[in-house]
C-alpha cells in the first residue's frame, strides 16, 4: 500500500521489492511462502557472514569438550594412598604410619642407639586431642589409636574415646560421639585398637578431633601410654585452625568431656598421638 501522496512508507511490504507498485503477490501469498521469505532472510544473514548454526554450536562446545577429554578418568584419579601413609587405604590418620619410628636413646657420651619407643603417657583426666582433615567426601565408622610399649603395669580406672567436629572459622569443638569407658578393651601394649561408632557423613576439608581421656588419679593406677611423634614447632599463625595437629584440654575432671569446647581453652603441645578415623 502507499501513503496518500503515492509514496511507499518505510517498512511497508509490497510483494516484489523490484516493483514497488506491484502488490499482487500479496494476494497469492501462502503461509508457506511467507515463512520462506522470513526464514530465508535469516539464513542468508548467517550464510553471508560465512558461518551457520552448526558452526556456532561447534565453536561454543569445542573448547568445553577439549577440557573434558583432557581430564583424568575415574581409574586415573588417585583414590588410594601410598602404603607409607597407612596400610589401610580407607584410613585418615593424624600422621603417616611410617613416621612412627624409634627415637635415639643416648647410652653414653660417645654412643647412641635408636631403640627408644616413640611414646608418651598422658596425665590423668586430660583430654588428648589429635586433629584429622577429611581428604574427600566419605563416611567414617571407626576410630583408632596405637598404645605405647612401655609402663603397662597398672591400668587406669577409665579410658574414654571421643570424636569432635571443629568449626573452621573459630577452632571451637563440638562433640559428635563418645565411646563410654572402654578400659577393659584396651588390653595390650604396642597394639592398634579400633572402635566402631555410628557412621558419620563427612565432606572434603572437614576437620575432626579424636580425643582420649583417662582417669588414673591414685597410686596403683596409671594412664596407658600412646604412640606418638615429637614435634619441635607447635603453633600456627593467628587465625589458622586447628592451631596444631595436637592439643589438649585439662579444664575438666568429669566424664564424659564437655559437648562444646572453645578453642581458647585448648593448649598446644609437642606430642602428636597416632589417632585415625576410617
Amino acid at each position: 500500500m502507499t501513503s496518500p501522496d503515492g509514496a511507499v512508507p518505510d517498512g511497508a511490504y509490497v510483494g516484489d521489492p523490484n516493483s514497488p507498485n506491484n502488490i499482487a503477490a500479496l494476494a497469492n501469498m501462502t503461509q508457506a511462502s511467507a515463512l520462506s521469505i522470513i526464514s530465508g532472510n535469516v539464513v542468508n544473514a548467517f550464510n553471508s557472514a560465512g558461518t551457520n548454526i552448526g558452526n556456532l554450536v561447534n565453536q561454543g562446545t569445542g573448547p568445553v569438550q577439549n577440557q573434558v577429554n583432557n581430564r583424568p578418568t575415574y581409574t586415573e584419579s588417585p583414590l588410594n594412598i601410598p602404603l607409607w601413609v597407612n596400610i589401610n587405604s580407607d584410613d585418615d590418620p593424624t600422621f603417616p604410619l611410617s613416621q612412627l619410628v624409634n627415637w635415639t636413646d643416648v647410652t653414653s657420651s660417645s654412643s647412641s642407639v635408636e631403640d627408644a619407643a616413640p611414646i608418651y603417657t598422658p596425665a590423668t583426666d586430660v583430654l588428648e586431642l589429635g586433629f584429622i582433615r577429611a581428604t574427600r567426601d566419605r563416611t567414617y565408622s571407626t576410630v583408632g589409636l596405637i598404645t605405647g610399649t612401655g609402663a603397662w603395669g597398672n591400668a587406669p580406672n577409665m579410658f574414654w574415646v571421643y570424636v569432635y567436629r571443629m568449626d573452621p572459622s573459630t577452632g571451637n569443638l563440638t562433640r559428635l560421639w563418645t565411646s563410654g569407658d572402654v578400659e577393659a578393651a584396651i588390653t595390650f601394649q604396642g597394639t592398634q585398637f579400633r572402635l566402631s561408632m555410628p557412621t558419620l557423613q563427612v565432606h572434603q576439608g572437614d576437620v575432626f578431633a579424636v580425643g582420649i581421656q583417662q582417669n588414673a588419679p591414685s597410686i596403683g593406677t596409671a594412664c596407658r601410654p600412646l604412640a606418638c611423634l615429637y614435634q619441635a614447632v607447635t603453633d600456627q599463625p593467628p587465625g589458622v585452625y586447628p592451631r596444631n595437629i595436637y592439643q589438649y584440654y585439662n579444664a575438666t575432671t568429669s566424664y564424659p568431656a564437655p559437648v562444646n569446647i572453645a578453642q581458647s581453652t585448648l593448649t598446644d603441645g609437642n606430642w602428636i598421638p597416632w589417632f585415625v578415623l576410617g
